[in-house]
């Protein structure tokens, strides 16, 4: 599945960059997402694979779709 930036997160659900921070980095160490790093200061997340798997044909709906 594609990626989402924490920008695009924060700016979605209006919360702080340090409360979407720490809300994702638990949902990474449980294993619901994993981390990809865009550069030094910014990051994005998609889902694992292992839970893509789990719920199986889960859509993203802020990744659009290539045609």
């Amino acid at each position: 599945g594609g990626a989402i930036s924490q920008e695009a997160i924060m700016r979605e659900f209006q919360l702080p960059e340090r409360e979407v921070y720490y809300r994702l980095e638990q949902l990474r160490l449980l294993g619901f997402v994993e981390t990809q790093k865009l550069d030094a200061n910014r990051s994005a997340y998609r889902l694992s694979d292992a839970y893509q798997e789990e719920v199986g044909g889960v859509v993203n709906p802020y990744v659009r779709r290539r045609r």
